[in-house]
């Protein structure tokens, strides 16, 4: 049935199997084309599989469906966000906020968009408001700290628990808490490169790092042992090379799109010899359409 296949999705996306979360739910709405609940998780499932295109489409037809999907409108400007699409991204969440201004993801979603277009102070009014909501998020107070950098106000939210207070002390507080419990889920969206850009003792910065680490291999383990392959899935030396073939080099990277490193970077992938180079690309970030992101792939 319809709400069969559209709830398995749903666990294979919790699950982070997006490409089976796509499939069952574009099933469910097959079987089920008007509804437009259904059609606004597809878009995520297709937002969090790196196909951007897909998204935007299922999310529009949610919200023709629906004018009151919420979700639906959520998504939408999420993937908007993704495209680099700004300015329409901001007024979808803006919309949002109007009817539900408690709306944390919301919140957060309309900060980030003001700082990509060069709005902090406005971004910041928001965070305020996130903080307040919801004072322990460590990406609202990851957020914060960056855009205080910008703006040169470390100060935090007047709203927020005991006023405003350091924000650099809140954040050390964070690293702290998240170097004792590194596979805490309230901490998988953050990066050890945090740690590297404001004053943190290095003791603490190595924990923090040694702790993803183990983390990330912990997650792979039970990934490879979920597939079957167990403890097969461990390192090997790379076959030999035959003399007369190209070396390949492979480059792992989450800004093959329009970002800073592929504007520096444009042109760095036809400068090898494809003589004597084999060049791969492997994209951990969605694909959005840009240029740059095709001229990487060419």
């Amino acid at each position: 049935s319809a709400d069969a296949l559209h709830y398995l999705g749903l666990v294979c996306h919790q699950l982070g199997r997006h490409g089976e979360a796509v499939k069952h739910i574009a099933a469910a709405v097959a079987l089920a084309p008007q509804a437009a609940f259904m059609r606004a998780n597809l878009a995520e499932a297709l937002r969090a599989a790196g196909d951007l295109p897909g998204a935007e489409h299922a999310a529009r037809e949610a919200l023709r469906l629906d004018p009151n999907q919420t979700a639906a409108e959520f998504n939408l400007a999420t993937v908007l966000a993704g495209k680099r699409a700004c300015a329409e991204a901001l007024g979808h969440a803006l919309h949002l906020l109007e009817t539900r201004p408690d709306w944390v993801e919301a919140l957060a979603l309309a900060a980030n968009l003001h700082i990509e277009l060069d709005e902090r102070v406005k971004a910041q009014a928001l965070l305020d408001q996130a903080q307040a909501l919801r004072p322990e998020d460590p990406g609202i107070l990851l957020l914060a700290v960056r855009n205080s950098a910008w703006i040169c106000d470390w100060l935090g939210s007047p709203e927020a628990p005991g006023g405003r207070r350091p924000l650099l002390g809140d954040f050390n507080k964070l690293l702290t808490r998240w170097a004792a419990s590194p596979g805490d889920p309230r901490y998988r969206n953050l990066n050890p490169f945090v740690a590297y850009e404001y004053r943190v003792d290095q003791t603490l910065r190595n924990a923090i790092t040694q702790g993803y680490a183990d983390t990330v291999l912990s997650h792979l383990h039970d990934r490879d042992a979920a597939a079957g392959q167990g403890d097969n899935a461990q390192a090997r030396d790379a076959a030999p090379r035959a003399a007369s073939t190209r070396l390949r080099i492979g480059y792992v990277s989450a800004d093959f799109h329009q970002h800073p490193t592929m504007h520096l970077m444009r042109s760095f992938f036809t400068l090898h010899d494809r003589r004597r180079f084999e060049i791969f690309a492997y994209s951990m970030g969605a694909d959005d359409g840009s240029d740059y992101r095709r001229e990487a792939m060419s």
